[in-house]
């Protein structure tokens, strides 16, 4: 197996090049804010970590201007729960040169494209996020367990008698 450079200094936060160029989409499992860096640098940042990843988001103003489109601004700590974001990699400019970051495509659980700008200071923030991957589809009502408690699935059954 060949080593990137980022294989030899793993960290427990999300970056571009675990994402492997392509992209992922994630249900977020929790929102906190967390003190980051040493010292007297060490500042408030969002963190969100995903029930089907091991690794925790930190998620810069650009990302978090994007999943408060989808999302809402209000109780994210609740509301993006069980939301689905689809993260991808992208060279951006930062830092004084081109690197590669984790920036939000979209979500399946959104329906349409959605466009903002939001002006911070002398800064502007544009946010342009779009339906991704499939809706998660609600059962039908003719399937086993649905509609009817006396259809139960096999794997309800098992479940019951283990």
């Amino acid at each position: 197996m060949a080593l990137s450079f980022d294989d030899l200094y793993p960290s427990r936060f999300l970056k571009a090049s675990d994402l492997k160029g392509r992209e992922a989409t994630k249900t977020i499992k929790g929102v906190k804010i967390e003190e980051l860096g040493e010292g007297s640098s060490a500042k408030p940042k969002c963190v969100i970590t995903f029930a089907d990843a091991k690794k925790e988001w930190v998620v810069p103003r650009t990302c978090g201007e994007a999943l408060k489109a989808m999302f809402g601004s209000k109780d994210v700590d609740k509301t993006w729960v069980g939301k689905r974001v689809t993260l991808i990699p992208k060279v951006v400019d930062s830092f004084g040169g081109e690197v590669e970051a984790v920036r939000v495509k979209g979500s399946p659980d959104i329906d349409k494209r959605i466009q903002a700008t939001i002006q911070r200071g002398q800064k502007t923030i544009r946010v342009d996020v779009v339906p991704t991957g499939a809706k998660a589809a609600a059962p039908a009502a003719s399937e086993p367990g649905v509609g009817d408690p006396t259809k139960r699935t096999a794997q309800e059954l098992a479940e019951d008698n283990s």
